[in-house]
């Protein structure tokens, strides 16, 4: 893996800076992609999600983390990309040919408030259950109680599923050692059998104040700011 500084990014001009920032491996994935600050998404043959914070990203040095974010099914996408803040879009297969692809995949992580976090994973199958984990953490000397819930809308914006949020607490970080605290939650819903066909777009909203319940307004606005996980290509 080399790590190249674009130092004339702002006018075009050819000026570069490169280091070798991995050694090895990076091959054996199936797709890497970026997001901002140093973020690195890897998926490996067995379609499982690797992060990887490159936290030398400013100056090139050598110094990562790394953690499994996904099980499984992410090989399935025809291509996979990322934008700002944890959000990824993965397109299907057969996405474009009027139908929908399942399992249907979606991760978005967010800050809830200063230095306390959530991210959820889910996955939509075709028998109508969705599959959830929530990773609720605090890296501040203070706890929180963040909500999470998800959206799933027609291609007209009309809610298809039964949003319900669920809320999760944790402590703040230990003062000893400093380690953030954390806990990690299953969940699963469902949307009828008989709308899968509809599904046009997936939302994943995290909150601290409870959103109760989830109105047509809110889901537009979603829509309106490109807020979905999941967009399908698909007619209807």
């Amino acid at each position: 893996m080399y790590w190249y500084s674009h130092d004339g990014w702002k006018d075009g001009s050819e000026r570069w800076r490169r280091k070798k920032v991995g050694t090895g491996g990076w091959e054996a994935f199936k797709s890497v992609f970026a997001t901002s600050d140093g973020i690195i998404y890897a998926i490996d043959k067995n379609g499982d999600l690797y992060w990887y914070s490159h936290d030398g990203w400013k100056d090139g040095s050598e110094r990562w983390r790394r953690k499994k974010v996904g099980t499984g099914g992410w090989e399935a996408f025809k291509s996979v990309f990322a934008t700002s803040d944890g959000i990824i879009f993965g397109v299907n297969p057969s996405e474009g040919n009027g139908k929908i692809s399942f399992p249907i995949k979606g991760t978005k992580r967010d800050t809830v408030l200063s230095n306390r976090y959530m991210e959820t994973n889910i996955t939509v199958s075709k028998n109508g259950r969705i599959d959830g984990v929530t990773k609720t953490w605090s890296c501040s000397n203070s706890g929180f109680t963040g909500g999470v819930y998800v959206v799933i809308t027609d291609k007209s914006g009309n809610v298809l599923n039964e949003p319900r949020q669920r809320r999760y607490g944790v402590n703040g970080r230990n003062i000893i050692n400093s380690t953030c605290s954390e806990r990690t939650d299953v969940w699963n819903e469902s949307i009828p059998v008989n709308d899968l066909n509809d599904v046009h777009y997936v939302f994943i909203e995290h909150d601290h104040t409870p959103k109760t319940p989830i109105t047509k307004e809110d889901v537009m606005e979603l829509i309106r700011i490109g807020a979905e996980v999941y967009k399908s290509s698909a007619g209807g």
